[in-house]
Protein backbone atom coordinates (compact mmCIF):
# COMPACT_ATOMS: atom_id res chain seq x y z
CA UNK A 1 0.00 0.00 0.00
CA UNK A 2 1.39 3.75 -0.33
CA UNK A 3 0.17 7.08 0.31
CA UNK A 4 0.29 9.98 -2.64
CA UNK A 5 -0.13 13.31 -1.29
CA UNK A 6 -1.69 16.13 -4.15
CA UNK A 7 -1.47 19.40 -3.47
CA UNK A 8 -4.24 21.70 -4.95
CA UNK A 9 -4.16 25.09 -5.39
CA UNK A 10 -7.13 27.04 -5.49
CA UNK A 11 -7.07 30.81 -5.51
CA UNK A 12 -4.73 31.44 -1.99
CA UNK A 13 -5.98 28.22 -0.62
CA UNK A 14 -4.13 25.57 -0.51
CA UNK A 15 -5.91 22.12 -0.13
CA UNK A 16 -4.30 18.60 0.73
CA UNK A 17 -5.64 16.05 -1.28
CA UNK A 18 -5.02 12.54 0.09
CA UNK A 19 -5.56 9.59 -1.82
CA UNK A 20 -4.81 6.48 -1.01
CA UNK A 21 -3.34 3.63 -3.61
CA UNK A 22 -3.48 0.40 -2.68
CA UNK A 23 -0.74 -1.02 -5.38
CA UNK A 24 -1.02 -5.27 -6.01
CA UNK A 25 2.16 -7.20 -6.94
CA UNK A 26 0.79 -10.39 -8.37
CA UNK A 27 3.82 -10.61 -10.63
CA UNK A 28 6.48 -8.71 -8.47
CA UNK A 29 9.86 -11.08 -7.66
CA UNK A 30 10.13 -8.01 -4.74
CA UNK A 31 6.60 -9.09 -2.89
CA UNK A 32 6.00 -9.95 0.22
CA UNK A 33 3.54 -12.35 -0.71
CA UNK A 34 3.30 -15.36 -0.60
CA UNK A 35 2.77 -15.51 -4.46
CA UNK A 36 5.89 -17.04 -6.04
CA UNK A 37 6.44 -16.13 -9.58
CA UNK A 38 10.29 -16.68 -11.05
CA UNK A 39 11.83 -13.87 -12.35
CA UNK A 40 14.60 -14.84 -15.17
CA UNK A 41 17.62 -12.67 -13.03
CA UNK A 42 17.89 -11.29 -9.52
CA UNK A 43 16.35 -7.90 -9.01
CA UNK A 44 19.03 -6.23 -7.03
CA UNK A 45 16.60 -3.44 -6.47
CA UNK A 46 14.92 -5.22 -3.49
CA UNK A 47 18.03 -4.87 -1.81
CA UNK A 48 18.23 -1.07 0.54
CA UNK A 49 21.34 -0.49 2.61
CA UNK A 50 20.20 -0.22 6.80
CA UNK A 51 22.81 1.15 8.23
CA UNK A 52 24.66 -1.99 8.15
CA UNK A 53 23.69 -4.63 5.26
CA UNK A 54 22.11 -4.83 2.16
CA UNK A 55 18.71 -6.27 2.70
CA UNK A 56 15.46 -7.29 1.23
CA UNK A 57 12.76 -9.71 0.08
CA UNK A 58 13.05 -11.75 -2.87
CA UNK A 59 11.83 -15.30 -4.57
CA UNK A 60 13.77 -17.47 -4.04
CA UNK A 61 13.11 -20.18 -7.24
CA UNK A 62 14.98 -23.64 -5.62
CA UNK A 63 12.97 -23.01 -2.45
CA UNK A 64 9.58 -22.33 -4.22
CA UNK A 65 9.62 -19.16 -1.71
CA UNK A 66 10.05 -15.67 -0.81
CA UNK A 67 13.49 -14.91 1.18
CA UNK A 68 15.32 -12.22 3.00
CA UNK A 69 18.71 -11.72 1.08
CA UNK A 70 20.99 -9.97 3.37
CA UNK A 71 24.25 -8.84 1.73
CA UNK A 72 27.08 -7.62 4.41
CA UNK A 73 28.98 -4.90 2.35
CA UNK A 74 29.09 -0.90 2.77
CA UNK A 75 26.95 1.33 2.08
CA UNK A 76 28.73 2.46 -1.00
CA UNK A 77 27.37 -0.96 -2.75
CA UNK A 78 27.58 -4.16 -3.16
CA UNK A 79 30.44 -5.70 -4.53
CA UNK A 80 30.63 -7.17 -7.69
CA UNK A 81 32.10 -10.80 -6.17
CA UNK A 82 29.03 -10.83 -3.96
CA UNK A 83 26.77 -9.68 -6.76
CA UNK A 84 27.86 -13.09 -8.07
CA UNK A 85 27.16 -14.90 -5.41
CA UNK A 86 23.91 -13.47 -4.56
CA UNK A 87 22.88 -14.62 -8.89
CA UNK A 88 24.61 -17.73 -8.22
CA UNK A 89 21.88 -18.66 -5.00
CA UNK A 90 19.56 -17.23 -6.84
CA UNK A 91 19.86 -19.54 -9.84
CA UNK A 92 20.57 -22.35 -8.42
CA UNK A 93 18.83 -25.88 -9.50
CA UNK A 94 15.48 -27.19 -7.89
CA UNK A 95 17.70 -30.03 -6.88
CA UNK A 96 18.92 -27.72 -4.38
CA UNK A 97 15.81 -27.38 -2.03
CA UNK A 98 16.25 -31.77 -1.93
CA UNK A 99 19.68 -31.74 -0.85
CA UNK A 100 19.14 -29.21 1.60
CA UNK A 101 15.89 -31.13 3.06
CA UNK A 102 18.36 -34.89 3.12
CA UNK A 103 21.04 -32.54 5.44
CA UNK A 104 18.83 -31.07 7.40
CA UNK A 105 16.95 -34.59 8.58
CA UNK A 106 19.81 -36.13 8.75
CA UNK A 107 21.06 -33.17 11.36
CA UNK A 108 17.65 -33.09 13.22
CA UNK A 109 17.84 -37.04 13.69
CA UNK A 110 21.30 -37.15 14.68
CA UNK A 111 21.87 -34.23 16.82
CA UNK A 112 18.04 -32.53 17.60
CA UNK A 113 15.10 -35.14 17.91
CA UNK A 114 14.91 -36.52 21.77
CA UNK A 115 17.94 -34.07 22.42
CA UNK A 116 16.15 -30.79 23.94
CA UNK A 117 13.65 -30.27 26.95
CA UNK A 118 10.49 -29.98 26.05
CA UNK A 119 9.89 -33.58 24.83
CA UNK A 120 7.34 -33.85 21.19
CA UNK A 121 6.30 -30.43 21.11
CA UNK A 122 9.71 -28.79 20.74
CA UNK A 123 11.26 -31.83 18.76
CA UNK A 124 8.33 -34.01 16.87
CA UNK A 125 9.43 -37.42 15.87
CA UNK A 126 9.46 -37.58 11.91
CA UNK A 127 9.88 -40.33 9.60
CA UNK A 128 10.53 -38.79 6.07
CA UNK A 129 12.79 -36.01 4.73
CA UNK A 130 9.88 -34.15 3.40
CA UNK A 131 8.19 -33.89 7.35
CA UNK A 132 11.02 -30.99 8.00
CA UNK A 133 9.37 -28.59 6.14
CA UNK A 134 7.02 -28.40 8.53
CA UNK A 135 9.40 -27.59 11.62
CA UNK A 136 11.19 -24.72 9.44
CA UNK A 137 10.49 -21.57 8.37
CA UNK A 138 11.07 -18.20 6.90
CA UNK A 139 14.13 -18.82 4.65
CA UNK A 140 16.70 -16.15 4.59
CA UNK A 141 19.82 -15.74 3.00
CA UNK A 142 23.02 -14.56 3.80
CA UNK A 143 25.79 -13.53 2.06
CA UNK A 144 29.51 -12.98 3.91
CA UNK A 145 31.76 -9.69 3.97
CA UNK A 146 33.69 -9.52 0.88
CA UNK A 147 37.32 -10.63 3.15
CA UNK A 148 35.51 -13.56 4.64
CA UNK A 149 34.38 -15.52 1.08
CA UNK A 150 36.29 -18.41 0.53
CA UNK A 151 35.36 -21.92 -1.26
CA UNK A 152 34.52 -23.09 2.42
CA UNK A 153 32.44 -20.23 3.48
CA UNK A 154 30.34 -19.19 0.48
CA UNK A 155 26.54 -18.21 1.75
CA UNK A 156 24.26 -19.33 3.76
CA UNK A 157 20.58 -20.46 4.66
CA UNK A 158 18.41 -19.55 8.01
CA UNK A 159 15.52 -20.15 8.57
CA UNK A 160 13.54 -20.12 11.72
CA UNK A 161 13.31 -23.58 13.93
CA UNK A 162 10.51 -24.64 16.35
CA UNK A 163 13.26 -26.24 18.15
CA UNK A 164 15.21 -23.17 18.88
CA UNK A 165 13.20 -19.84 17.57
CA UNK A 166 15.45 -17.65 19.66
CA UNK A 167 18.45 -18.54 17.68
CA UNK A 168 17.15 -19.96 14.61
CA UNK A 169 19.42 -22.41 12.09
CA UNK A 170 22.15 -21.75 10.01
CA UNK A 171 23.31 -23.88 7.03
CA UNK A 172 26.51 -22.75 5.74
CA UNK A 173 27.71 -23.36 2.39
CA UNK A 174 30.56 -23.76 0.23
CA UNK A 175 31.17 -22.51 -3.39
CA UNK A 176 29.64 -26.07 -4.79
CA UNK A 177 26.08 -25.13 -3.05
CA UNK A 178 26.90 -28.01 -0.88
CA UNK A 179 25.91 -27.85 2.59
CA UNK A 180 28.69 -27.89 4.79
CA UNK A 181 27.59 -27.57 8.67
CA UNK A 182 24.67 -26.08 10.80
CA UNK A 183 24.27 -23.91 13.69
CA UNK A 184 22.59 -20.52 14.69
CA UNK A 185 21.83 -18.05 12.63
CA UNK A 186 24.61 -15.10 12.88
CA UNK A 187 27.22 -18.04 14.09
CA UNK A 188 28.70 -17.94 10.80
CA UNK A 189 30.19 -14.94 10.13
Amino acid sequence: MGILFLVVQDGSKIRWIFLIIALLFSISSCSQKATFVKTEQFDFGCLVFDRYFWSGKHELPWMNANATFLVDASSHGIPERQRQIVSFVYSLPVSTKARVEAYLFEYYQQRVYGSLNGGHAITPEIHKANEIWSLVTKPGIDIPPEKKISASRYFVLNLECLWDPEHGLAILFDSNASPVDVGGQGCFF
